[in-house]
């Protein structure tokens, strides 16, 4: 008994196009693993450095200094070290831009402006050796910079 040619054809066409959709799953399952599961890479020169920095804010005549602890999990940002500070959980989402989620507030001159949970993303906007500019991102506003210290960051109480 012989098959007929047109359901011989049919047969490959079938077999073709499993062997097609069986090609496009595996696609989309490599798709789906690399969105999921790959954290966002970031670049090195972009990275804060783990350790202690200062930062200069002009405020009329005066000039504030805030000292900030930064490590690969947080920035902790102290106007009076240990007593008024605000700390932060930092997310790096992309190359040279990250995230900062306020974790705790003790300074009263924050408590109107942030508070637990807000989150402001900001982009590295320079490295020069050991001074960083940064730049909040949805305000685009004047780089701030921050001028690395070293490693030790001085938990002594400055008032």
């Amino acid at each position: 008994m012989t098959i007929p040619k047109r359901t011989v054809k049919t047969m490959d066409l079938i077999k073709k196009i499993k062997a097609l959709s069986i090609f496009l799953i595996l696609i989309s399952l490599n798709s789906i693993y690399s969105i999921n599961f790959q954290k966002p890479k970031t670049n090195l020169n972009c990275k804060l450095k783990n350790g202690y920095y200062t930062q200069s804010i002009a405020i009329g005549e005066n000039i504030l200094i805030i000292h900030i602890e930064i490590t690969d999990e947080s920035a902790n940002f102290h106007r009076v070290i240990n007593k008024y500070y605000v700390k932060n959980k930092i997310n790096w989402i992309s190359d040279c831009q990250f995230e900062l989620i306020t974790q705790e507030i003790t300074d009263p001159i924050l408590v109107d402006v942030d508070w637990i949970g807000n989150t402001t993303y900001y982009k590295v906007a320079a490295i020069d050796k050991n001074l960083y500019s940064y730049i909040k991102i949805e305000k685009n506003e004047t780089p701030q910079q921050l001028k690395y210290q070293g490693t030790s960051f001085p938990h002594e109480t400055n008032d």
